[in-house]
């Protein structure tokens, strides 16, 4: 079964996929300076793609990092409610029983 363009989108990059990236764009970088005019011209291009993708990849970790400070961050938040509701509560059943 093929992924969709979706689906794949929603999968982060890993810092180990930006650092091939890098790794592949400088290989690209340097075939393109060594080559005849054609083949520069065609390396050029997919230095061009491989840049791209490799911009796409940095947005997309940096979008799934803030994505995870944010969870955390609303998780925390929502646990400290909970503790803060449930000592409240403890609070008022104390009050009942002394009054």
């Amino acid at each position: 079964m093929t992924q969709t363009s979706a689906q794949r989108r929603m999968v982060a990059p890993s810092p180990e996929d930006i650092e091939k990236l890098t790794q592949l764009r400088e290989i690209v970088r340097q075939e393109a300076a060594t080559a005849s005019p054609f083949m520069a011209s065609l390396w050029e291009t997919l230095h061009a793609h491989v840049s791209r993708a490799h911009l796409r990849a940095q947005r997309a970790l940096a979008r799934a990092e803030r994505s995870a400070v944010l969870q955390a961050a609303k998780a925390a938040r929502t646990q400290h409610s909970v503790a803060k509701g449930a000592q409240g509560q403890g609070e008022e059943t104390q009050e009942e029983s002394n009054g």
